[in-house]
């Protein structure tokens, strides 16, 4: 094994072993994980399962990741949300998309095409959770 392979494997562990310490029977469930090379290092990525609210979804792993921060990508026909944090020297980053209505009605309330707030994304959360239970 090269050293580049082995540094990989043992961010890996690193960030698995981190992972672990979380409460993740409380947290909103993962469908995928992907383990990428991020220049030079390794990027943890966690899809959230669907169908969820991403927003509120998202709010709680933030509340576990450690110096949280939140953003948003506008594709075509969706948008990204996503949280990040570094487990043990690991960046993870959780991510969902919103489509159709959540996506149009999101607008309003928060800038969905770059650096959002884990503020503006508990806004979001709390808005849809109000129009939810309404």
């Amino acid at each position: 094994m090269d050293q580049r392979t082995e540094r990989h494997a043992a961010a890996m562990a690193k960030a698995g072993v981190g992972l672990l310490a979380l409460p993740l029977a409380e947290l909103p469930p993962i469908t995928h994980v992907g383990v990428l090379n991020d220049r030079g290092g390794v990027l943890v990525e966690l899809q959230l399962a669907h169908p969820v609210e991403a927003a509120g979804a998202l709010c709680a792993w933030a509340d576990v990741l450690p110096d949280a921060i939140a953003s948003a990508r506008v594709h075509e026909t969706y948008t990204r949300l996503e949280v990040a944090g570094v487990v043990d020297g690991v960046p993870v980053v959780v991510w969902g998309h919103l489509r159709d209505d959540h996506r149009i009605d999101a607008g309003p309330v928060v800038d969905l095409d770059g650096t959002l707030t884990v503020a503006a994304l508990r806004r979001l959360a709390e808005r849809w959770a109000v129009t939810v239970n309404a």
